[in-house]
């Protein structure tokens, strides 16, 4: 049960990461294309790994 909280806890920050972070990247233009990319790569190895 303590590791579904944290998990769901790790999600919700890193939603409010990736959001935050993609209208970051919206307001630097291209530069932030670069960010959004690393991080849409970033998202799916995260994603990988709980799955694991």
């Amino acid at each position: 049960m303590v590791k579904f909280k944290l998990k769901i806890i790790k999600l919700i920050l890193h939603t409010e990461l990736t959001n935050f972070l993609s209208s970051l990247s919206s307001i630097l233009g291209p530069i932030g294309i670069n960010i959004n990319l690393f991080f849409q790569e970033y998202n799916k190895r995260i994603k990988l790994k709980c799955r694991a």
